[in-house]
């Protein structure tokens, strides 16, 4: 009796460690309020994640009393190394404005410097300063959780249900923590804004009370990979697919799939001297000591239901799963797929940290210095203008003319280096492009992931011109990262002053949302085929259809504005297309491992450098998505469709003129 007891209270006193353990905020921000020369201004920059990429919203409002204006806002790093982001607005007098300044997060960020001007004049007292997510210093990735909500929520749960199901840390070192919660009033007006974080939980009244501009936002989000948790859904399923517009979408599955009971189980704490894990049975402990039940979630089907939309999910709860307990979101998060809700491993790459399989995307031709040619060259440059050079003239008796002849021949040789390299790479922009567009035709929506490598031997003065609506993130070597650089927001998404640097090979991972009113016209034809009429812009090589029984049929060579009849898939066909999509599959060099490189070239080992985190592009979502027709039975969803392109389909690489390179461009539509 007394050791059951004894066991039950160290249990207790182990989950009462384990939650009362300090947490390492990541959620940062504040909101302040300034005025001067009869300008009102707000600014929240309350958010979560970006810690390991996307772009940070700070959050504007101005009331403008005085006379109509232009207004410039420039976002500036205080000490480190950050992009110098701006953004002019026009106010016009008693009008209000909200904008989001949106900070792409590529570098080991801090504190930055918001300032305003008026029609060019500082004005000093709307200065201030904005703190910003900084690297976190773990290799596991943390998934970041924005609660938009008008009143308080508490997430103390779901962080520790996180911590239980993906870090499990010791009680020696804590927890971590990456939410915020924030109200209705200053949301992103644009996707990029979300970027950043994983989930984004709202309840239906609030999602409905939402303006049209926010909630195409949160919406465009969910689209490109988000995960969407509306809550306080109860009976009105119907009243969530009328928001989310499901009935005018054909990439969206094909209903809710219910939550599975079966993966609920006890979480494992570590026990409070950081050892042997304990099991918490029965009872959970509050940061209080107070005993609580072991869950307060309903274990049903319906408990909460997903999904699909686009890339991303949404997850319904039929209440409200805040605060729950450490064991109903250890479910939850063993339902969810961490692939899609851990940043990094959705997207295959970080922003912010150096990227193992970097030399494994080169464009050919451009992976590595000509070492053999510039030795030679330098070689009979030391032997001429040294040894050949004095003897020539000490014979015929006029060394004075070395004063005339080193310099002459020094300027000869560095041309001559000029025009080499000039003449194998050339002044032009080369370009190697890796891409995934998903099409569904029902609503005319467009989005697409890609992996793109430019090399410019002379870089644009223009810089790179992106939409506002394409996230771009820079993939940095093991032996880089971000120098200096801009964006301005005024126009577009523009990226000048150190984004593409001549003869420097540079890459970048991009998600763009758009609209496409291009389609595949599919009928069913006499003798088992299909009917294909290609509506694309762009011809398609090789192509795989399901019809609406899941019956796969394969064609090759459909011209834009052409048509043809497709036979049903044969073993051969599918090998076939296998071996086209194995042509120009990113590979590292000859001789050279991820380890290796990282391990001879990386500039942040040792104490107080940047951590190593591994992001497997492999294993992205784009690459998943490019290789889900190379396993022994394809798995396509009924009514859609396979194709591999061959034409760029308007993927955008900052600037119109490249000489591209082992290309790779695949379209999966739903029709």
């Amino acid at each position: 009796m007394v050791g059951s007891f004894a066991k039950a209270a160290a249990v207790v006193l182990a989950a009462a460690g384990f939650l009362a353990c300090p947490r390492t905020a990541w959620a940062i921000g504040d909101e302040t309020s300034r005025r001067q020369d009869d300008v009102v201004l707000t600014v929240n920059s309350k958010w979560a994640g970006n810690g390991n990429g996307g772009y940070y919203p700070v959050r504007i409002r101005v009331v403008n009393k005085g006379k109509s204006r232009n207004l410039t806002f420039r976002l500036t790093g205080s000490y480190e190394k950050l992009p110098e982001v701006e953004q002019t607005v026009g106010a016009e007098q008693n009008a209000t404005v909200r904008f989001t300044l949106l900070m792409p997060m590529v570098s080991d960020a801090g504190n930055a410097t918001l300032r305003v001007y008026s029609d060019g004049r500082e004005l000093k007292d709307l200065s201030q300063s904005i703190e910003l997510p900084e690297v976190p210093y773990q290799t596991s990735d943390h998934p970041a959780l924005v609660v938009i909500s008008p009143t308080n929520v508490d997430c103390d749960r779901f962080e520790d249900g996180v911590a239980a199901v993906l870090t499990a840390p010791t009680s020696g070192y804590g927890a971590s923590s990456d939410h915020e919660v924030v109200g209705t009033v200053l949301l992103p007006e644009a996707w990029l804004g979300y970027s950043g974080v994983d989930f984004v939980a709202i309840a239906l009244k609030t999602l409905e009370s939402l303006s049209a501009e926010h909630r195409s936002a949160l919406l465009k989000w969910v689209d490109c990979g988000g995960n969407l948790i509306v809550y306080e859904v109860g009976e009105q399923s119907s009243e969530l697919e009328r928001i989310l517009e499901f009935s005018k979408r054909s990439f969206a599955g094909t209903g809710w799939e219910v939550s599975e009971p079966g993966r609920r189980r006890t979480e494992i704490l570590p026990d409070s001297e950081g050892g042997r894990p304990v099991a918490v049975a029965d009872h959970e402990s509050s940061q209080t000591g107070a005993v609580q039940e072991q869950g307060v979630w309903s274990v049903s089907a319906e408990t909460f239901v997903r999904r699909d939309m686009m890339l991303g999910q949404v997850y319904a709860f039929r209440d409200n799963p805040f605060p729950g307990t450490i064991h109903d979101w250890g479910w939850f998060l063993r339902t969810a797929d961490p692939m899609r809700y851990q940043w990094s491993s959705r997207h295959g790459v970080s922003g912010r940290r150096p990227h193992d399989e970097f030399l494994a995307f080169l464009i050919p031709g451009i992976d590595s210095v000509p070492v053999y040619a510039f030795l030679v060259l330098i070689t009979l440059f030391t032997v001429v203008i040294g040894p050949l050079n004095y003897l020539f003239f000490w014979k015929r008796k006029q060394l004075y003319m070395l004063v005339l002849t080193i310099p002459a021949i020094a300027l000869v040789t560095s041309l001559s280096l000029f025009l080499y390299s000039a003449v194998s790479h050339g002044f032009g922009t080369k370009s190697r492009t890796r891409s995934v567009t998903y099409l569904d035709q029902r609503n005319n929506t467009a989005v697409t992931q890609a992996r793109i490598a430019l090399w410019a031997g002379l870089a644009p003065s223009g810089g790179l011109q992106f939409s506002p609506d394409t996230a771009v993130i820079p993939v940095w070597n093991s032996d880089s990262q971000f120098q200096a650089g801009r964006v301005n927001w005024s126009q577009t998404q523009s990226l000048t002053s150190g984004w593409l640097r001549s003869r420097t090979r540079t890459q970048f991972a991009t998600i763009s949302h758009r609209i496409e009113r291009a389609r595949l016209e599919v009928k069913p034809s006499s003798g088992g085929k299909l009917s294909v009429a290609n509506g694309l812009e762009w011809g398609i090589g090789k192509l795989l259809i399901a019809d609406a029984d899941g019956t796969l049929f394969y064609g090759e060579d459909v011209p834009a504005g052409g048509s043809t009849l497709l036979a049903k898939l044969s073993d051969g066909d599918l090998e076939s297309l296998k071996a086209l999509l194995s042509e120009n599959k990113p590979a590292m060099p000859e001789g050279v491992s991820t380890t290796e490189t990282y391990n001879s070239f990386s500039p942040y080992g040792g104490y107080g450098g940047r951590d190593h985190h591994y992001a497997n592009f492999a294993k992205s979502l784009m690459e998943q998505n490019i290789q889900v027709v190379t396993r022994r039975n394809p798995q396509i969803a009924p009514n859609s469709y396979y194709a591999v392109l061959k034409q760029d389909p308007g993927v955008e690489l900052g600037l119109d003129n490249t000489t591209s390179k082992a290309e790779l461009h695949v379209l999966i539509g739903h029709y």
